[in-house]
This record gives C-alpha cells, structure tokens and sequence, in this order.
C-alpha cells in the first residue's frame, strides 16, 4: 500500500506554486505597508494619491498571487484568462484614478483652479460606464447597439447604484457610536467595496445564457463571503473583545502572524476542497523547506520567536523608559526583529529581540508613570537631625517637577566617619528629566543650607561652611551700601560699623523665592548682586505692581520694623547675594539714636502712599475697561502716615 505521504510527479508544481505565491503575497504586502500606511503620513497629492489608490493595490496584492499559482497548479490554469481580464481591469481602474486625482488635485489646484465635487463626481460616472461597456461587450462577445445589451445595461446600473447607495450609507454616512458597529466599518470597508462589484458583476451575467462562468462566480463569491467572515472575526476578537471588553491590547505581531495563519488555512482549505487538490506533498514540502529555514534562519527565527513572546507579556511599550543590562534609553521601535532605543546620549541604539528576551529589563515607565530618585548628602555632626530634615524638604519642595504626592521623605542613613548620612528621597513624573531635576535638587539644597550655615563636610578634611561672614576687603563695600540706605544715612561710623559686624550674606539661586507675599519675617535685606523681581498682587492673584531691583536697593524694613506680613513676592532672577539685618541687630541702635527712627518712618509713608497709588490706578482701568465709574478713594497724608508707623516702630521695638 503506497504511503499516505507519497509525492505523484504531478504534485510536486503544487508546492512551489504555493510556497512562490505565499513569498510573492508578502513581498508585495511588505511593499504595499510601506507606500500606503507609512509612519508619517503625508497630505496633498501624495496622500489623495495613497488614498484613491489603497483598494485597488489591494486588489492587485490578491490577483498577482493567483496568477502565479495559475502557472503552477494545473486546476487553477482555467482561471487564468478570467484572473488576467481581472488584473487588466484594476490596472485600467487605478489609471484612471491616478489621472483624475492628478488632474483635480494635483494640476487645477496649482494654476488657481478649484474644481466642485459635484463635477469629479460626474466624470467619474462617464468613465466608468464607459469602460464597463467596452469590456462586457469585449467579454461577452455582445454588440453594445443590441437591445438584450441595452436592456440589461439598465438593469445593471440600477442595480449597482442600489448596492452603491447600500453601500455609502453603511460605511461612509452613518455614523455609527458603537465601538463594535465602528471596528467592523472600518475593517469591512474594502472588502464591502469589492463585494458591490461582484454582485453586480454576477447579476450582469444571468441576461446572458451564454455565459458559462456561473459556477466559478459562485465559487469567488463563497470565498469572498469567507474573507468578510474572518475579518469580521478577528477584528471582533482583537479590536473589540480585548481593547474594548478585557481593556487590554493584543500586539501587532500577534495580531498579524495570527491573520497569516487563517489565511494560508483558507487557502489550503480552497486547495483541498474547491479545486481537490492533493495536499501531502505540501505537508512533506514544508517538513523539508522548514528544517533548512530552521538552520539557515536560525538566528533571525530566534528574533522573531522572542520578539513574540515579548509581544505577548508585553514588558515594555513604545515611549517607555527601559534598562537592558546596563543600556537605558526610550523605546523608539519595536518590530519583529529587534527594539531601538534612544539613550540619554542622544545614541539610537537597536538591540536584537533574542537579547531583550534574555536580559533583565527595568521599564522606569510603567505600570506607573512615578519614579522615586534618591540624593545622599553628608552632614556635620553638630547639626540637628531635625534641622537637617527640615531644610532638605524645603530644598525638594522649591524644585518644579518634585511632585508634592508622595511626600518627599528624608532619612538618617549612617553615622560615617566625617558626616552623618542623610537620604532624600522624591518623586517625579518625567523620567527624561531625571539628570536636570537632580541636579536642581542639590543645587536647591546647597543653597538652603548655605543660608542656614550648615555644613557640608569632606570625607578627609572639611571645609567650613558657617553662615557666610563678610571678609576684610568687603567690608568697605557693605559699608558704602548701608550708608546708601535712605533711613540710616543719620548713623554715626561706629553705628555703621555695628551694622556691618551684624550683616550676614545669604545666597539664591534663579527662580528662587526669598519670600512670598503674605509671609511672616523680621528680616531686611539689602542686594548686594543680581537681580530680583519685586510683585504685588490683590486678592484675586492679579499683580497690579511689578518690578525688579538691583545692587544698593533694598527691602524687608515694612516686616523688619513693624512686624507686618510680607506685602510683596520676591524672587530672584540670577544668582542672587544678600546682605541681610535682623530685628536685634537694630533695636539698640533705635534706642540709641532717636533721629533713626524718624527718618524710617517717612521712608515707609513715602513707599505706602507709592503703593497705594499703584493700586488705585490699577483699579480705575479695569472699572474704565468694564465701563463702571470708580472714585478713587482719599489717601492719608503723608504727615499722618509718617506718625502712625513711627508709633507702630516704637510699639514693635518696646522702646
């Protein structure tokens, strides 16, 4: 009894006629993905082009295989006139489509012309039908003047313009909401397209008896009807069930390798059954074609075995944050073969699927979007914990980009040889950013720490870091600053020279705030370098007085001298040194020198009437703007503003 397995000589046409019809079909499907669906759409002519012609090169991507095999497998060569009258029809199709999109978008619109919709339309409608009658009358041997020829060409446009009507409404007019009545438009659309002109293609033939094709029409519309099953199906599973229903989605690889599955079991199935076709030497073929792929593309089935299995546990996704071994980078690409990176060094880097698959990978971007950083700084050992941490969580808080939830948390770390070990701990949302906002977090702590003179030891030596004192040759300069302050130019030298032993240098960073407007505080401060910017805003956050202020100009008396709230939102614009006095440092100076006292007072009327006026102006353009009327208030005189803060000077110093 001859094997089940045996290969009659006139089999062996049939496996190469698949297996070269299955590499024709991705060839040509690889080159239809790139000219129709490329990565960066284009509009104009290119994309109408790409438009108008996506269906009829799909038409093609299905009749150039066909006809391959009609060569090669005897049962299917009776087709091959009907495929090539088929394969001359699309071509005549896309031409035509290709010189009116040429012509209508492309030429008219370049010399100035716009043509209506209305007119392409009707072109349309007199080239088609023109073609349509050439062709039948070419095919079906019929004289287009005969009334049987006449007749059913009625009929048949009647026809087609039914199923075309059917057609616009289901997939073009109605807007449908459900996500399932969606999908399936969308994917059902080209094939809908092609079965309105089969049908009508099929009712043409039944005016004419002599048309001996009847059978192989019901054999193309059964397989059409099976093409609109499956795609109906997988995109019922894959667009809909996961996506929709389970909320997850099946990667494109998946996707497709699952779709190339049922296809090549449709067309065996077609083989097997339609046309009874004897299959084993295709199941023998592919044995042997499969173990000299196996070794010849062993490591490119490797990639793409990997690349499956990372498609489908999905460790990383496109725009994610990955580490593969010590490589770290964002997710450009992911394909079949391999994933690229993007490092941090501006490196587009691609590494094989097989190594993805065998290296530990640390996604920074999911399943959450939060990344915690970690900041390690030494402490001198006098300082208090408690300090400690409380300067370090204000330093993160002033930071753009540290996220308030969760809480930013220090901790004591290690008693080390030459510095207690603190760690802080923050989070952030921009892992890309990670570089920058580190960096503005110890430049941030620095700074707050270098206010609050605590010191930041060495492991071998240290250098001292307590709150910045004024070195000798500074100390003419700060003087010259004080005496240029308008209330203390009544100080004696000696006087000047207590102030100077009493100023502290503090420094800010740009974009950091030294107060904002409603703080307490009972500091003044006098610039000696950079510049800030001074804004006074009213209850609705709207700054109705903004300005900036440089070296010799000062502020902080209102708060230094009455205790008042701050009135204004300081903040520096650069790097920023100030000279700063407290409120002990001048209280033995105003009791001392009752002249002092005074000329503070009418420096604080004169800046209070500055600022009411300010805002008086402010107002009155918003009530002109509005159209209300608004009557500026009266003001106090600046007599009896000078007394009032002069009392309030003396209440607050309990002098």
């Amino acid at each position: 009894m001859p094997s089940p397995l045996a290969i009659r000589a006139d089999d062996v046409p049939l496996f190469g006629g698949v297996v070269l019809s299955l590499l024709l079909f991705t060839v040509l499907g690889a080159l239809f993905r790139r000219l129709f669906y490329p990565e960066t759409p284009r509009q104009g002519l290119a994309g109408a082009l790409r438009g108008r012609l996506r269906v009829g090169a799909a038409l093609l991507l299905i009749l150039l295989p066909l006809l391959n095999s009609c060569f090669w497998v005897p049962a299917l060569q009776p087709y091959g006139p009907e495929l090539l009258w088929a394969l001359g029809l699309v071509l005549g199709v896309l031409a035509v489509e290709a010189l009116l999109v040429a012509l209508f978008e492309g030429l008219f619109p370049r010399r100035g012309l716009r043509v209506a919709d209305s007119v392409v339309l009707a072109c349309r409608w007199l080239v088609y039908p023109a073609l349509a009658v050439l062709g039948a009358s070419h095919w079906l041997a019929v004289s287009p003047r005969e009334s049987r020829f006449l007749y059913a060409g009625l009929w048949v446009a009647l026809v087609l313009a039914m199923l075309h009507t059917l057609y616009g409404f289901l997939f073009k007019s109605a807007n449908w909401q459900h996500p399932l009545a969606r999908t399936l438009c969308q994917r059902l659309r080209p094939w809908a397209w092609f079965s309105v002109l089969l049908l009508t293609f099929a009712y043409a033939t039944t005016w004419f008896p002599e048309f001996a094709y009847e059978s192989r029409l019901n054999q193309l519309l059964a397989g059409l009807g099976l093409v609109l099953l499956l795609e109906a199906l997988l995109a019922i599973v894959f667009e809909f069930y996961f996506p929709v229903l389970r909320r997850t989605t099946v990667p494109n690889l998946f996707q497709d390798l699952t779709r190339g599955l049922m296809y090549l079991g449709l067309v065996l199935l077609a083989l097997g059954v339609v046309f009874k076709q004897n299959l084993s030497s295709l199941v023998l073929g592919s044995t042997v074609l499969s173990v000299i792929l196996g070794f010849a593309l062993q490591e490119t089935l490797g990639n793409f075995f990997a690349g499956l299995a990372l498609g489908v546990s999905k460790p990383y996704s496109l725009g994610d944050h990955i580490q593969v071994g010590e490589l770290s980078g964002r997710v450009e690409k992911i394909d079949w073969r391999s994933t690229a990176l993007w490092t941090s060094t501006g490196d587009y880097t691609v590494l094989p699927n097989s190594v993805m698959a065998k290296e530990n990978i640390l996604n920074y971007s999911a399943p959450s979007i939060l990344h915690a950083r970690l900041i390690d700084v030494g402490v001198h050992y006098r300082h208090p914990p408690h300090e400690v941490r409380r300067f370090m969580l204000q330093a993160a808080a002033s930071v753009p980009g540290v996220l308030s939830e969760p809480p930013v948390e220090v901790w004591l770390m290690e008693f080390a040889d030459s510095a207690m070990q603190y760690r802080l701990r923050y989070w952030m949302q921009e892992y890309g950013r990670r570089f920058e906002l580190d960096s503005r977090v110890r430049e941030a702590i620095w700074y707050h720490f270098s206010r609050a003179g605590l010191e930041i030891p060495f492991p071998i030596r240290t250098v001292l870091q307590p709150p910045p004192l004024l070195e000798d040759h500074d100390e003419s300069r700060i003087r010259a600053l004080l005496e240029g302050v308008d209330f203390l130019r009544s100080l004696t030298p000696a006087e000047h020279q207590i102030l100077v032993a009493h100023t502290r240098l503090l420094m800010y960073a740009p974009g950091e705030k030294v107060f904002s407007q409603g703080d307490p505080g009972e500091t003044f401060y006098l610039i000696k370098s950079g510049r800030l910017k001074v804004q006074v805003c009213d209850s609705q956050n709207e700054c109705y007085l903004t300005r900036e202020m440089g070296p010799g100009e000062f502020f902080g008396e209102m708060a230094l001298l009455t205790g008042e709230p701050r009135s204004a939102t300081v903040e520096a614009l650069s790097d920023v040194e100030l000279l700063t006095l407290d409120k002990q440092a001048l209280r033995e100076l105003l009791q001392a020198n009752p002249a002092v006292d005074r000329e503070i007072s009418e420096v604080l009327a004169r800046r209070q009437l500055t600022t009411a006026q300010a805002r008086e102006f402010s107002e009155s353009e918003k009530a002109r703007s509005s159209g209300e009327n608004l009557v500026s208030p009266r003001g106090h005189l600046f007599e009896q503003l000078s007394e009032q803060f002069l009392a309030r000077i003396r209440e607050f110093f309990s002098y």
